[in-house]
């Protein structure tokens, strides 16, 4: 892969190419086309690289003129439009779409592949450490969660837990507060699915609380307090629809995990832990966070590398292992 400098480009024409072309050659065209864009950075606008490209191909270039053509882009917009597609790429399979190069591993599991992630064995321990910062407002930090200690096991690492408030540091970097409001209702639907997908996946129970969105500080900073209360607390809230910013029902959830609850509700008025969760806030926005769960892998000898959602844990065993991008 290889950023061209002028980027973006107009694709219509390139787009017209592959519709003009017969079915059995798009394969092949895309790839070519891909491949002049984001690797040898050619401009797939100028009709003379499409020319050459196409014939390659034994395609006519004059058929991104065709009237036909036009409107069989049209047509295929609208198509696209109408399974819910919001970006590319998406994929449809039957009545359902999924969205992005990172969902091929749940596309391939519905098309009867694996499902979840292939066990490895522990490794042993090294000086790497996971900085992972995490929201119980958030339901992918939720799911992330219920991943990164294995994750950590399986590369030898050493976790650092950063709770943090995720909706301060959305304001501070011009977020909307609860970004799925302000989603369209097919991403919404969307993500409403892919959820439900990633749950199965891990295997992790998920339902979605009927108390939503969740005022998180009391929770927060009784991780900070107790980090065995992370899992309990995620669980309590984005699986059985408990409300964890109650200190009553907060306590009985920690209780129930055979953690002090009352006295862990009491610890969070020390200003020492109050303040500390402001730092970490602050500390996120430094570090370049723009959501939640974020994992920062801190390897000896090489700079931090930031990753943000559940979806990244591959990605992160990755770096700790040496082998990130």
């Amino acid at each position: 892969l290889t950023l061209p400098a002028w980027h973006p480009r107009r694709t219509v024409s390139a787009m017209r190419l592959l519709i003009g072309a017969p079915e059995a050659t798009r394969p092949a065209l895309s790839a070519d086309l891909y491949r002049a864009y984001w690797l040898e950075r050619r401009d797939v606008s100028d009709r003379a690289v499409l020319a050459e490209i196409a014939g390659r191909h034994g395609v006519d270039l004059a058929v991104i003129d065709d009237p036909a053509v036009k409107q069989g882009l049209f047509d295929t917009t609208a198509e696209a439009a109408g399974r819910g597609a919001f970006g590319v790429p998406t994929f449809g399979l039957g009545d359902r779409i999924f969205y992005g190069a990172d969902r091929l591993a749940l596309l391939e599991a519905a098309l009867g592949g694996p499902h979840g992630p292939s066990p490895k064995p522990d490794a042993e321990p090294t000086d790497v450490v996971l900085q992972v910062y995490h929201d119980f407002s958030s339901p992918f930090s939720y799911l992330g969660v219920t991943q990164v200690e294995r994750v950590a096991r399986e590369v030898g690492a050493t976790i650092e837990w950063r709770p943090f408030l995720l909706g301060a540091l959305f304001r501070q970097i011009g977020t909307p507060d609860v970004p799925l409001f302000q989603a369209s209702a097919a991403k919404q639907r969307y993500l409403a699915e892919d959820l439900r997908d990633w749950a199965t996946w891990w295997g992790a129970p998920f339902n979605w609380p009927a108390h939503f969105p969740l005022r998180s500080i009391l929770p927060l900073r009784v991780s900070l307090v107790e980090p065995q209360a992370i899992l309990p607390l995620y669980r309590a809230y984005w699986a059985d629809g408990k409300a964890i910013d109650d200190p009553a029902t907060c306590a009985a959830v920690l209780d129930a995990a055979g953690l002090p609850g009352e006295a862990l509700v009491r610890a969070t008025q020390d200003p020492a832990i109050k303040e500390q969760l402001k730092a970490n806030t602050v500390s996120a926005e430094a570090a370049g966070l723009c959501g939640a769960p974020s994992v920062i892998v801190m390897r000896p000898g090489a700079e931090p590398e930031l990753f943000w959602g559940q979806d990244r844990l591959d990605a992160v065993a990755d770096a700790a292992r040496g082998k990130g991008g």
